[in-house]
């Protein structure tokens, strides 16, 4: 959905999921076959379930649900029991304070008379006219967080921040929006406001540096650092929705401990799985990493970022870089 909704823009699953309806038709059309990439599991099995007939999300109901939260005195709890009284069973599985749930919650039940939980619907490959063939990359656990790390430092280094700075100015992101919610954006948008003052308060002064300059660099570490462990924190709750999806093929894409498989290979092997229905290797066979064995446990327990000596030179360019995006007026 990159590039076809706007940041500020609320998207829900249903909502999403008649867009991406007309992408995979698009791709059909023309003689092709589109390969759904992501990793959102409400998302996923959303389109893999097609549309539950639930309403659908538009602005007049979200300001609905809105002028209910208001009228509780935007307190969760006097909301949130607002929600037990038409679904007990969806208000007990929200977590606290997630309110983008919560008051889609309350657009459905209001306007349907129906619990959240009775649109629930599951893939049927018979009933769908979709054949999804779905395929789970993973790789030791100890293994897939050292790649996180690193993806973490490659994006913030490729510009995450600068990115966030412009969508602020040009589209509108905030921290409690939907997509200011999203892993990456949110931590960013809380560096921006903590450390750089951004967005500022004085429209004539685009930042407000809120620490002394030589905390800079400690700054920018504790906010990877977050970055990195929220980012963990995350792939463990999609590993688990994964393993229970039987729909899910497991291969594991670094099955001697080491580098990942090279892309072509994969793309090869996949492409005649998908075509010819021919198996793939047995040693990429990911089952195995559905269950941790007890030295995995204990290892993941006290796992935490590998230490190294900070660069300084590479951390000024980004500090640098952030303070001449900020100076910028586009």
């Amino acid at each position: 959905m990159y590039n076809h909704v706007q940041a500020a823009v609320m998207s829900y699953a249903c909502t999403c999921t008649y867009v991406h309806t007309r992408f995979l038709q698009d791709v059909f059309s023309r003689g092709r076959v589109p390969i759904v990439v992501g990793g959102s599991s409400f998302y996923i099995s959303t389109l893999m379930a097609g549309p539950t007939g639930a309403p659908v999300s538009t602005p007049e109901t979200r300001a609905m649900a809105d002028t209910m939260v208001e009228e509780d005195g935007h307190c969760w709890e006097k909301s949130l029991a607002r929600l037990e009284k038409l679904d007990p069973e969806y208000a007990s599985t929200i977590a606290a304070n997630d309110w983008l749930r919560l008051k889609r919650a309350l657009e459905i039940c209001t306007l349907s008379k129906r619990t959240v939980v009775s649109f629930k619907k599951v893939y049927d490959p018979k009933s769908n006219p979709y054949n999804f063939k779905c395929i789970f990359l993973s790789m030791p656990r100890e293994l897939l967080f050292l790649r996180i790390d690193a993806r973490c430092e490659k994006i913030i280094e490729a510009g995450l921040l600068q990115e966030v700075v412009s969508l602020v100015r040009r589209h509108g992101l905030v921290a409690n929006s939907q997509a200011g919610k999203c892993l990456g954006y949110r931590q960013a948008l809380e560096y921006l406001q903590k450390v750089w003052g951004f967005p500022s308060e004085d429209k004539g002064c685009p930042y407000s540096l809120q620490i002394p300059r030589d905390e800079l660099c400690k700054t920018y570490l504790e906010c990877l650092f977050d970055y990195k462990a929220k980012t963990r924190k995350f792939s463990r709750t999609q590993l688990v929705w994964f393993k229970n999806n039987q729909n899910f093929k497991w291969l594991n894409v670094a099955p001697r401990g080491g580098g990942r498989l090279p892309v072509a290979s994969m793309a090869e092997a996949v492409t005649q799985w998908f075509h010819e229905d021919r198996p793939f290797p047995n040693e990429w066979d990911g089952n195995g990493l559905k269950v941790l064995t007890e030295e995995e446990k204990l290892s993941l327990k006290t796992y935490v970022t590998p230490e190294h000596e900070p660069d300084k030179a590479r951390i000024d360019s980004i500090l640098q870089r952030i303070e001449e995006c900020l100076q910028s007026d586009t």
